[in-house]
């Protein structure tokens, strides 16, 4: 993070006729420590690129591996989302639609 603020941002800034700092907020992180947590956060990463507009659904996104989570893509073969499935269902297709309600329909909300 050091690195992006300072000399990603010097150089971004110099290529775009920008002043000041890149990045404002410190960036910020905590440790996952429960099911809910890591339900939350594989939900904020994969719907970010919709709420953003970019895409329609989730699996769209060609840099997210939550195609290759659904086994809808291959795309990231190192992905192993049996710690996440393992939370939602009794089998993987039982957890894949729990997976998908979970984020299409309640919008990645914890409860």
């Amino acid at each position: 993070m050091h690195r992006l603020n300072c000399e990603y941002g010097k150089d971004y800034n110099a290529r775009h006729g920008r002043v000041g700092a890149l990045v404002r907020e410190r960036y910020w992180s905590r440790r996952i420590e429960s099911n809910a947590d890591l339900l939350g956060a594989f939900a904020y990463v994969a719907l970010n690129p919709v709420e953003a507009g970019l895409v329609d659904a989730p699996e769209e996104w060609r840099w997210s591996s939550y195609a290759t989570t659904l086994g809808m893509a291959s795309a990231f073969p190192f992905v192993d989302a049996t710690l996440l499935l393992s939370q939602l269902g009794p089998s993987p297709a039982a957890s894949i639609a729990a997976l998908r309600a979970h984020l299409l329909e309640d919008g990645g909300r914890v409860p």
